[in-house]
């Protein structure tokens, strides 16, 4: 099982008998222009001349007028339109699905080529929406138009007013190479745990490596110590993906809790060279897939893959210390490893809590707005550019993206 599509193209369309019923007309029988249409959860309203132009703000929306882009002196009303169940949306995170304003005005032409600036504003200056396409009322087929971000900010040109909607159409995630890609968010006790912890640690990836020569594993996210043989160092968390060797077959996974001189719940006690919670499979075969791994301190861990339980062990209750002070690393561990995950990586998750197989399933799928109850850390890789990836939880574990990991579209968005 991989990501789930979801028809995007369904829902300007499952809102057109909504919008041309009335909210979106001048003469609409709930008469929005007079402050009691239970949708308006906004208003404001200014005078727009053709010398100085114009703004009208409201919480969330704001429109620009140049100078020159009306003929009199015009009065402009911009609402902001509440969609149940989406009318917490923007406010939150990114994702699904709609926001809706719209710019009211009386005998309202702009002159010729003139057009007035529509900008969504977000509270948070990162976590920003991956892809914003805006629709008017009149043309819910086409969007008229992308947004274009800047900072918290989302604006669209626009060349009349009316009714607007704000779609959310795509996701970003993070590509890697394998040469030297890695986000490295420093160290920090949110998202370090000890021995007798619970905790769960979360992502979706998706790799059709193979293995070409010597089999190895490939890093997706965890704490590596750089520890050798020499000098073994504990680090609490990793999930892998496995290239196979003599043993192990391409595409298995692996979920690895190390206290540098046992393993926990090792499917191999008597291996010191591969530790960890196996699970056999084909993970490696381009498709997107969902892998969470859970321990519950010393009682014992677990593996879900695409929100099914795989493979689970007991604890170990001869396990030292598993702390370490190292940074939190996503698909690779420094700059020069050039053995990293190749491939994409999304939404990465950290929780300061086992997981149930309810919990997991019930969300794996779902995107999340941060604040949930022991959330400890959430990159959704929505930014889209720029060198930082963002943590959406009030922790602020921000990652700094080294090497070249590339922004990409993923090929689908996450359920609403």
């Amino acid at each position: 099982m991989g990501k789930s599509r979801w028809p995007l193209l369904s829902i300007p369309l499952a809102l057109a008998a909504w919008m041309l019923a009335g909210c979106g007309s001048g003469t609409s029988a709930r008469n929005p222009g007079n402050g009691n249409d239970p949708l308006v959860e906004a208003q404001a309203a200014g005078t727009v001349t053709p010398q100085a132009g114009g703004t009208i703000s409201l919480p969330g929306f704001r429109i620009e007028f140049p100078p020159g882009a009306v003929s009199a002196p015009t009065q402009v009303q911009l609402q902001s339109i509440s969609l149940t169940p989406y009318k917490d949306v923007i406010p939150g995170t990114p994702g699904p699905l709609v926001r809706v304003c719209r710019v009211r005005q009386e005998q309202l032409a702009l002159k010729g080529d003139k057009t007035a600036k529509l900008t969504l504003i977000r509270p948070r200056p990162y976590g920003s929406v991956a892809k914003l396409s805006v629709y008017r009322q009149e043309r819910l087929l086409n969007p008229i138009g992308q947004a274009t971000a800047n900072g918290s900010e989302y604006s669209v040109e626009i060349d009349r007013l009316g009714l607007f909607l704000w779609v959310l159409e795509s996701n970003f995630c993070l590509q890697f190479d394998g040469r030297g890609d890695v986000v490295s968010i420093p160290h920090s006790g949110t998202i370090k745990f000890g021995t007798d912890d619970a905790f769960t640690v979360e992502c979706w990836f998706r790799s059709s490596e193979q293995r070409i020569g010597t089999g190895t594993y490939r890093p997706i996210v965890g704490t590596w110590s750089g520890n050798t043989a020499q000098t073994p160092y504990p680090y609490p968390y990793e999930l892998r993906l496995w290239l196979g060797d003599q043993s192990w077959a391409d595409g298995e996974v692996e979920f690895v809790v190390w206290d540098g001189e046992k393993v926990q719940s090792s499917t191999d006690p008597g291996s010191t060279e591969r530790p960890g919670l196996y699970v056999p499979g084909t993970y490696n075969d381009g498709q997107w897939h969902h892998m969470a791994g859970v321990r519950k301190g010393r009682v014992g861990m677990w593996v879900y893959m695409d929100g099914e339980l795989t493979a689970s062990s007991p604890g170990d209750p001869g396990l030292k210390s598993i702390y370490n002070d190292r940074p939190v690393t996503i698909g690779g561990y420094h700059p020069s490893w050039v053995r990293g995950f190749r491939g994409e990586i999304d939404e990465v998750r950290i929780w300061g809590v086992a997981r149930t197989h309810k919990q997991v399933q019930g969300n794996y799928t779902r995107r999340l707005t941060g604040s949930e109850s022991g959330l400890r850390a959430l990159w959704s890789f929505d930014e889209g550019g720029g060198t930082v990836a963002h943590d959406m939880s009030a922790n602020s574990n921000h990652g700094s993206l080294l090497g070249d990991a590339r922004w990409i579209e993923a090929d689908w968005p996450l359920e609403p």
